[in-house]
C-alpha cells in the first residue's frame, strides 16, 4: 500500500484545487483564469500576452471547489 503525505489526510478530495486568476505584470490589463493546488506556492508564469511582452503574477483567488 503507498504511504500518503499526512496534509492530504487532512484535505477533502473535492478542494485540492483552487481557481485563481493571473495578470499581466506589464500592467496592459490581460488576464486569465487558472487552476492551481491550494498548497502550491504563488504563481508566476511566462505566457504570451497579446498586447505586450512579460509574465503574468496570481493576483486574486476563487475560493471554489472543483
Amino acid at each position: 500500500m503507498p504511504l500518503v503525505p499526512a496534509y492530504l489526510l487532512t484535505i477533502p478530495c473535492d478542494c485540492r484545487y483552487i481557481l485563481v486568476r493571473m495578470k499581466s505584470a506589464a500592467e496592459t490589463g490581460y488576464c486569465f483564469n487558472i487552476r492551481r493546488l491550494r498548497l502550491q506556492e504563488k504563481l508566476v508564469l511566462l505566457r504570451y500576452d497579446p498586447i505586450g511582452k512579460g509574465s503574468f503574477v496570481e493576483c486574486k483567488k476563487f475560493i471554489k471547489q472543483l
